[in-house]
């Protein structure tokens, strides 16, 4: 199974302030770029899109600019909020509300759309969506969960995140004990390649929005095991 997922585009009308690095004007091209090129070449079986399509809460009509350019996907495609997009009950008003699962050849994954943002840009997975994760994951063969903010064990020497859940121990327990393979997040834009230093493998896909403007691909068996990790950059041209 191939999973493709893309983060953190920042659509918005002009240059982000104080954020030049995110090219958040060019949002509409890069994306649009990138489905063509997972339609053309990479032919991925889904398409995460892990949140911050928009740049600022203020600008929701932008979301319906991602809707139709995602709509071109030949793979469907599952759209979370991220903490730059408005809430979930705005959010869904011009995007699908996603399923409470997607089965994917022997593969489940779970999106976690509605978990509460904390403070520091955190996240929290209430008790109620903790128990529809175990559920959810018992009843698979293997699981993949997927949500805006990585999930990790923080170690100074190996991952410079600042982000994570206040329940990232409880979640990464759970994983281990209910077949959950991987967590797919966003946010950070930097990224971390697969952090294999705890029972859950986790990945942190860079920010569509900032140069080199990649996107990943996740190759996974029918056990649920990562088999490769590959970011490609968007052949976007600027200035031209």
């Amino acid at each position: 199974m191939k999973i493709a997922v893309i983060s953190d585009i920042h659509l918005s009308e002009k240059i982000i302030p104080c954020h030049h690095c995110r090219r958040g004007d060019l949002g509409a091209e890069l994306l649009k770029c990138a489905v063509d090129q997972l339609n053309n070449e990479d032919h991925p079986d889904i398409l995460l899109v892990a949140g911050d399509l928009s740049d600022s809460p203020k600008t929701p009509h932008l979301l319906d600019t991602c809707r139709e350019i995602l709509e071109t996907s030949a793979a469907p495609y599952i759209a979370i909020p991220g903490n730059h997009d408005p809430a979930p009950e705005v959010f869904y008003r011009h995007l699908p509300v996603p399923p409470d699962f997607y089965d994917l050849g022997g593969l489940r994954i779970i999106p976690f759309p509605f978990d509460p943002q904390t403070e520091g840009c955190n996240a929290v997975r209430v008790p109620e969506e903790m128990e529809r994760m175990k559920n959810l994951a018992a009843q698979s063969k293997a699981a993949v969960i997927f949500q805006h903010v990585p999930i990790f064990t923080f170690h100074p020497d190996l991952i410079a995140c600042p982000y994570n859940y206040e329940n990232a121990g409880e979640i990464i327990a759970c994983a281990g004990e209910h077949h959950i393979k991987l967590a797919i997040s966003g946010h950070y834009h930097p990224a971390f390649v697969p952090y294999y230093y705890q029972e859950l493998p986790s990945v942190a896909v860079p920010a569509l929005c900032e140069a080199p403007f990649r996107y990943a691909l996740c190759e996974i068996d029918g056990n649920g095991d990562l088999l490769s990790y590959t970011l490609k950059n968007t052949r976007i041209r600027i200035g031209e």
